[in-house]
């Protein structure tokens, strides 16, 4: 019986390492601010996790996107698939890229995007999404594994006479510093 409990911690510990591994897998990389009416890039970078992933989908929502450019090309390897919801209520915002081709454990696949924000400064928006992996010699895929992607948080980049403005109420005693600073160092950014 002592075996057991002892067992029990070991093994948590190894399942709580593998969802982290398997977590770290996945890297997005887009600014932190963004210009409202600017178009900016989202990288989204991860590794195939077993051999015989025979397909491979990415959703990505985009709360608060307006717009999206995708193109098949700009991944790596290219897409087979690529579709923009921004018209479907149920997956608004969303940007959907498949590869179905066969590939093996540790090949790195990047899907590249480009978006674009409306907002007042400061206005938050969070991008989430996940990778499926189709597992297995069975065109469907003998299993399917899911991956979170990293949620990511953008904000709308204030413009100089909103930072002003933050400096100014801070100087009439009216906000704290703590509240202008993060404004001033968005606008510095």
């Amino acid at each position: 019986m002592k075996r057991i409990l002892l067992l029990v911690p070991v093994i948590m510990v190894l399942l709580v390492a593998q969802v982290m591994l398997a977590y770290a897998n996945v890297e997005r990389s887009s600014p932190e601010y963004a210009v409202p009416g600017e178009w900016f890039t989202v990288e989204v970078t991860f590794t195939c996790p077993e051999d015989e992933t025979n397909a491979i989908g990415i959703a990505d929502t985009l709360a608060g996107a307006i717009d999206s450019q995708v193109d098949l090309e700009w991944c790596s390897p290219a897409a087979s698939y690529v579709r923009t919801s921004f018209s479907n209520y149920e997956c608004q915002n969303t940007v959907e890229y498949v590869w179905a081709n066969t590939y093996q454990a540790g090949t790195e696949i990047t899907a590249v995007y480009k978006v674009i924000l409306e907002g007042e400064p400061m206005d938050e928006f969070t991008f989430e999404g996940f990778v499926l992996y189709y597992i297995g010699a069975d065109p469907i895929g003998d299993g399917q594994l899911r991956e979170e992607l990293p949620v990511r948080q953008i904000k709308i980049k204030p413009d100089m006479s909103y930072a002003l403005s933050a400096v100014n109420s801070w100087l009439s005693g009216e906000t704290s510093m703590s509240e202008v600073l993060p404004v001033i160092n968005a606008w510095v950014s």
